[in-house]
């Protein structure tokens, strides 16, 4: 099937997809629409449950405590990013 375009949104073809090994269990899903909110920046509705989701956040909670986000600076200036990150 081909992807239709709608306001700039794309929905694509059902696409089976399988994944695990986040400590999650092994899942498969089949992905019915996909829009892309700017190039490269796709968003698949439903495709997390609430469960999965509230487990990653609590992954990445556990990656944040290893690893504390900071703000970066420019070598030169040492004008602070806009945004932070972690080594992670």
């Amino acid at each position: 099937m081909v992807p239709i375009c709608l306001n700039g949104s794309t929905v694509a073809a059902s696409l089976p997809i399988t994944w695990g090994g986040y400590g999650w269990g092994e899942r498969t899903t089949t992905m019915t629409t996909r829009i892309v909110i700017v190039p490269g920046v796709i968003h698949y509705p439903g495709w997390l449950d609430r469960p999965v989701q509230e487990a990653l956040v609590a992954s990445l909670r556990e990656v944040a405590k290893a690893a504390p986000f900071f703000t970066p600076r420019m070598p030169k200036t040492g004008k602070p990013f806009s945004v932070k990150m972690t080594n992670c």
